[in-house]
């Protein structure tokens, strides 16, 4: 990691062209294939995600894994909406995860931005970069990653 943290870490993926959005809401974690499935309208998809009191949206790999990801939970989805014709060229898979509870997002779209705060345009080699930042300052246990809600093993 180089330098201090930003003082403000949001970024905005803006999606062009969403085709479809596929949601897995399930009461416990999430590798309980016996945690029952809690259905959810699109338009509940915000206050779902604050119902997790602030923890953050995660991915492991985001982009173009929906072929990985999706058929496994595929049966188990608390919403699965298509919202037109064209928005399948790329998938993005994120989930946010509880003590109890456990949140799976997928979106397929066809372009997007990545935006700061302000609105300023950051590059994809920029944003892969800072995230390898971080994820190397995770693995070595540096003190500034502390207090986001996740922790290495020891």
């Amino acid at each position: 990691m180089e330098g201090p943290e930003p003082e403000d870490r949001r970024v905005q993926l803006v999606l062009e062209s969403v085709g479809r959005f596929a949601a897995s809401l399930r009461l416990g974690r999430w590798d309980d294939g016996n945690a029952a499935v809690l259905p959810f309208l699109l338009e509940e998809l915000l206050p779902t995600v604050q119902s997790f009191g602030g923890l953050p949206i995660y991915g492991w790999e985001f982009f173009d894994v929906a072929e990985r990801t999706f058929p496994a939970l595929a049966h188990r989805l608390s919403l699965d909406v298509q919202l037109g014709l064209d928005g399948a060229a790329h998938s993005l898979f994120l989930f946010q995860e509880g003590p109890d509870r456990h949140l799976d997002l997928w979106l397929w779209f066809d372009r997007f931005t990545i935006r700061d705060p302000v609105g300023r345009v950051i590059s994809l080699a920029d944003f892969t970069a800072g995230g390898r930042r971080w994820w190397d300052a995770f693995n070595k246990h540096d003190p500034r990653i502390q207090g986001h809600g996740m922790f290495p093993l020891s």
